[in-house]
């Protein structure tokens, strides 16, 4: 969301519409090769949850696609502020998920459903935290044309120590058994550490 801000500031909603459609076009009409098996089977889940609900096929169906593109606002402003593909910065964004465990993590606190308002405003702001850590390190990482998954690779590799360690922490997490909205603000804060650096 901070890069919507800073990409969209002092422009108009009408414009940032038409900035944005041909890269989410682009983003939707490739879901199938870009998502990975983590967030794949968070969408199969929720689908299976409208399913059971007695959603309507059409209805489900569009609120299964609106879920599966979470996230490409941000992946669509980043490419075009970039001036490169919504698939390669869409890679680079599920490689670092992938590698950092935060896939799961933005899954797992999009799935809570706390009934204190305090904790759903910190759910909605973990969700938030999961995406945007990762758009804002493509951001400084990326020069305008780059290749972002080259980028997110490099990265990768030169921070592996501090990876394992935050993958090993998400890996707790995720077998531990109850998830929590406080288990998953310690996730993204050692995340913002890591993802920092």
């Amino acid at each position: 969301m901070a890069d919507l801000l800073r990409s969209g500031a002092g422009m108009s909603a009408s414009a940032l519409v038409t900035k944005l459609r041909p890269g989410i076009t682009r983003l939707g009409d490739a879901l199938a090769d870009l998502m990975r098996p983590e967030p794949k089977a968070q969408i199969d889940r929720f689908a299976a949850t409208l399913a059971a609900m007695g959603a309507p096929a059409d209805v489900a169906a569009r609120l299964v696609r609106i879920e599966a593109l979470d996230g490409a606002v941000g992946v669509g402003l980043l490419a075009a502020d970039l001036g490169i593909d919504e698939a390669a910065v869409a890679g680079a964004y599920t490689d670092l998920g992938a590698a950092t465990g935060l896939d799961w993590a933005k899954g797992a606190a999009a799935a809570l459903t706390p009934t204190d308002p305090w904790e759903r405003l910190l759910q909605a702001g973990l969700v938030r935290d999961f995406e945007s850590l990762r758009l804002d390190l493509l951001r400084r990482l990326v020069p305008i044309g780059g290749d972002a998954r080259v980028a997110a690779q490099g990265w990768v590799a030169s921070h592996a120590d501090a990876i394992a360690r935050l993958a090993m922490a998400v890996r707790r997490a995720r077998v531990g058994g109850v998830l929590s909205t406080v288990m998953l603000a310690h996730l993204a804060a050692q995340a913002r550490q890591v993802l920092a650096g």
